[in-house]
Parts: C-alpha cells; structure tokens; sequence
C-alpha cells in the first residue's frame, strides 16, 4: 500500500544528516544517498532530497498492515520536523 508523498522544504544538509540518523534509529531504514528506497520491518520508503533546493520528498511504499497509514505520515513528519 502506497501512501502520499511528503514534501518538506527547509531542510540544510545539517537537518538532512541528522534526519537520517533519526530515521535509521526510528525504523532501521539505512539512508546512503540523497535519492532512493529501502526498506526494514515491513516499512519501504522512497526519499528524494535536493540538497540545491532544500527540499526533501519522502513516501511510504509499504507499511505494516495493522499500521494506519496516517499514523506512518505523522510519525515522518514528526522525524522530519524533528531533525
């Protein structure tokens, strides 16, 4: 199940490193470069970050079942958010 993309402006390469580390503790998804997919614990995301732009898009390709979707786009924005 494919959720909506997420599109987040604002974000330095600083917010960007330390995102990716909030993310890979949050949910084991391993981030390397500034555009691709990965997946852990039943979770699949696909990211595209413009370093130029500041602007990072992000969405959830897969989640668990029982997972509500919008519990998955509030938990990425608040990482997002968080970074």
């Amino acid at each position: 199940m494919s959720l909506s993309p997420q599109t987040f402006t604002g974000i330095t390469a600083v917010k960007f490193e330390s995102l990716v580390a909030r993310i890979k503790a949050a949910t084991g998804l391993v981030i390397e470069d500034n555009a691709g997919v990965d997946s852990a614990k039943g979770y699949t995301l696909s990211w595209n970050y413009d370093p130029v732009a500041e602007t990072l898009i992000v969405k959830c390709l897969n989640k668990p079942f029982l997972i509500p979707g919008v519990m998955v786009q509030e938990k990425l924005a608040e990482l997002v958010n968080g970074a």
